[in-house]
């Protein structure tokens, strides 16, 4: 629990860092809605399906997307994932005359690597490498883009000693960082760094439920650099089909 707290607070100095270095900062409080469908497979392949609406709160204009992604991961050994996937999302604008609606198609692949898996605190790293297509309703154009991202991640198990039981309480903490490899397009609230606190709860095999806090850093406006925080909650459901070795 010492090591978690300890990393817990090197990675809350390091955002700290970030953010301060920003010119000006804006705050866009968000909710965020997730479904999440995970079934997995005897041959070692996992499959998941996320589904849900995003929404700023506390304004009367502004923009809300609905997003949908899946991806498929096999492990290739004993401590890697090889994961591919594809994210689509809509984007309505509803604040301003100068942008228009957008659909985004993103496939992206990566890997996955466990440091300490089955323990009672797990660290990974995710790095994936994503091709963004944004279509925008007003023209018959495609903007592309691709980007790095590279995430740490810890999950803590508070009253049982692995992720394997019933009745579960954890916490989960990662800081996340995107790398452009070309250049970015015109678009608003494009990520940069994002940190995630989370506290969640395994009723059953079946059902789990978390509730997650995000700070992420955009863009506010298509001309400006990236200096608005965004503070986001978002309320998860997981739904694991059963099958006939349960985890």
């Amino acid at each position: 629990m010492r090591l978690f707290i300890k990393l817990y607070f090197i990675l809350l100095m390091l955002f700290a860092f970030v953010l301060e270095a920003q010119d000006t900062k804006s705050n866009y409080e968000q909710l965020w809605l997730d479904f999440m469908l995970h079934k997995t497979f005897n041959n070692g392949i996992r499959y998941l399906a996320e589904v849900g609406p995003r929404t700023l709160l506390y304004q009367r204009s502004g923009w809300s997307q609905f997003e949908l992604s899946q991806n498929v991961q096999y492990n290739v050994f004993w401590n890697v994932d090889a994961i591919g996937g594809l994210l689509l999302n809509y984007t309505n604008q509803t604040d301003t005359t100068d942008l228009f609606d957008s659909y985004e198609v993103r496939p992206w692949v990566g890997a996955r690597i466990h440091f300490n898996p089955n323990s009672k605190l797990m660290v990974s790293l995710l790095t994936r490498f994503e091709q963004r297509f944004l279509y925008y309703n007003n023209t018959s154009t495609v903007e592309k883009s691709g980007r790095i991202r590279n995430r740490l991640e810890f999950t803590y198990s508070i009253n049982k000693p692995n992720f394997y039981q019933d009745k579960l309480w954890y916490v989960t903490l990662d800081g996340e960082w995107y790398i452009p490899v070309n250049e970015e397009f015109s678009e608003r609230f494009a990520n940069a760094a994002r940190i995630r606190a989370g506290l969640g709860y395994r009723h059953n095999y079946s059902w789990r439920y978390v509730v997650m806090f995000m700070e992420q850093l955009s863009r506010n406006t298509i001309d400006e650099g990236f200096k608005s925080s965004n503070f986001i909650v978002d309320l998860r459901v997981h739904f694991f089909i059963p099958s006939k070795s349960k985890e």
